[in-house]
């Protein structure tokens, strides 16, 4: 209650009686109370519309229409309610898989365009739900009981192999690494809004001579409900190694990327469009190694996914493989989005022969660099730890290039398989830090491995259900330190399904899925679950890999 008014019925309890008839002194009373009263709705009503011009934003939803956040994102423990924004697909036909992370969840997809939202249906965890995914249109994942993760994909045959797990909540800054502008190739960077109010965003450009801010991508509006592109190929061509800082000015976004290596065809003729003068600013420098090569029989299109950003958290980040030998080849792309230099050991580990250290490294401020992970396992498929020193805070993401797969129908002969038709595939996974409860909503696919790799240094325990069944021999599984285990998913859910992978110490997890020939690959890094817990996971302790034979590479 406003102070005039209090200040007026106290004058009114304290009136003194007069000479005055008591008929009229109670007249006078009941009408100084009427006056109160009124003084009181007034105010109230003032209250009110100055609440709702603070809060009314442009492009805001009606007042029939979902509220501003249906639950709070990332809310509660495991078992109680939440939401968490999911990015839409860059076109169709797609759809959103929905699975309970739990035994079991009431879950919904809400999206802006709807009036309202959508009433929480019963979600086992033994029969994922599948619902279209409209391009340019994000929406919100609502769950109560468990968490319920989410995942979208592109199933045209034409269309690239694209698939992108949900993130568990908004974030103030994203993190994206492995885009790709020389021509002949693209880069999209997708900012959507599933919230009712209009967001701001400002994004950096982490480059190898360091960071760039661009005057049209200072402050990007995105409309409530929306998605918008931004095309990273007009705002800073001719890079062969780029990543992203997205900050959040006003409002909340989600992020994810597209990355499209051009055919070698169109890479080779590239010099051929350009001015003498082009050439010399968007050519790499001679001693320096691309991507693909114009020799190189690479191309393809990969979603980068995004990473929140964690200022001041120097968490090492890992990643559960690094395919490489003949049928596949691997970078990894490391930045540093904050304003002082970074510097981070970089190490590979196998369990054939132990961890490897593959050198010091120090990246100035807004710098990015790339470094070739051929040779630096005995092994096939090693596990990548990047592990900054004090307090640095670094972006990383592996990409692997696929060798082309012979077409259908195609003699397995040597000189057949290197004339057979087909181009290989380019993914990409993010490094994060490693954690120990894991969950991912997993499409169909020909064949679909989970890979858990254990990077630290100590044996640790992991186990693994798939459709809300724990898997046989992955139960107290001990996984020894440095060493990665595979699980074929189709052995255990022949349709789509939700996996998921507790352990007593950090892991880190993904799901491969690929279908048809020739191979389409798409990576799908699960969810941790501890973005939806009320309290912080404890620290883990990081004791670093074991001893192993050191063999420093540079970018």
């Amino acid at each position: 209650m406003s102070s005039p008014v209090r200040r007026l019925l106290q004058a009114v309890a304290r009136r003194r009686p007069t000479a005055e008839p008591p008929g009229a002194a109670r007249l006078v009373a009941l009408g100084l109370l009427v006056v109160a009263v009124l003084l009181v709705v007034t105010v109230g009503l003032l209250d009110q519309t100055a609440q709702t011009a603070r809060t009314a934003q442009p492009g805001q939803i009606a007042a029939s229409a979902a509220p501003e956040e249906p639950l709070a994102e990332g809310d509660g423990d495991l078992a109680g309610a939440g939401a968490s924004p999911c990015p839409a697909p860059p076109h169709g036909p797609a759809s959103t898989l929905l699975a309970a992370a739990g035994p079991e969840a009431a879950a919904t997809v809400d999206r802006h365009e709807h009036e309202a939202p959508g009433a929480l249906a019963d979600l086992p965890a033994s029969a994922p739900q599948s619902t279209s995914a409209p391009a340019r249109t994000p929406s919100m994942i609502r769950w109560e009981q468990t968490p319920a993760v989410a995942a979208w994909t592109i199933e045209e045959d034409t269309a690239p192999p694209l698939a992108l797990s949900c993130p568990p909540a908004s974030a103030g800054r994203w993190h994206l690494a492995g885009f790709d502008t020389t021509l002949g190739s693209d880069a999209e960077l997708h900012l959507a809004n599933p919230n009712p109010s209009d967001a701001v965003a400002r994004v950096t450009l982490l480059t190898p001579d360091g960071a760039s801010e661009p005057t049209r991508t200072e402050d990007l509006v995105v409309e409530a409900g929306s998605q918008r592109v931004v095309d990273l190929v007009e705002v800073e061509p001719g890079l062969e190694k780029l990543a992203v800082a997205v900050e959040v000015r006003e409002g909340r976004l989600v992020t994810y990327g597209i990355a499209t290596l051009g055919p070698p065809e169109a890479r080779a003729g590239a010099d051929e469009l350009l001015e003498d003068d082009d050439i010399d600013e968007l050519a790499p420098p001679d001693d320096e190694e691309g991507l693909a090569s114009p020799d190189d029989d690479v191309e393809g299109t990969t979603v980068v996914h995004p990473v929140r950003g964690q200022e001041g958290a120097a968490q090492p980040l890992v990643a559960a493989r690094a395919p490489q030998g003949e049928d596949a080849r691997s970078w990894l792309v490391v930045a540093n989005p904050g304003a002082e230099p970074a510097s981070f050991v970089l190490e590979a580990t196998n369990p054939i022969e132990g961890g490897s250290t593959l050198g010091e490294h120090t990246l100035s401020a807004g710098a990015t660099a790339r470094f070739d992970l051929d040779g630096v396992s005995a092994g096939s498929d090693a596990g990548l730890v990047v592990r900054p020193r004090e307090d640095a805070e670094l972006i990383a993401t592996r990409l692997t290039a696929t060798a082309p797969a012979p077409a259908a129908g195609d003699a397995d002969d040597a000189d057949d398989a290197d004339d057979a038709e087909g181009t290989g595939d380019l993914v990409a996974e993010p490094l994060r830090p490693a954690g120990t409860d894991w969950a991912v909503a997993s499409p169909v696919a020909d064949a679909r491995h989970l890979h858990v790799a254990n990077l630290g240094a100590e044996p640790t325990a992991v186990n693994v259900t798939v459709a809300g069944e724990a898997v046989e021999g992955w139960q107290e599984r001990e996984l020894p330190a440095g060493a990665r285990a595979d699980l074929a998913l189709d052995e255990h859910a022949r349709g789509p399904a939700a996996v998921r992978v507790t352990s007593a110490d950090p892991v880190a997890a993904t799901v491969v899925a690929a279908d048809q020939a020739p191979l389409r690959q798409r990576v799908l890094p699960l969810v941790d679950l501890g973005a939806f817990r009320a309290e912080p996971a404890p620290a883990h302790r990081d004791r670093g890999l074991p001893a192993g034979p050191d063999a420093a590479h540079d970018p």
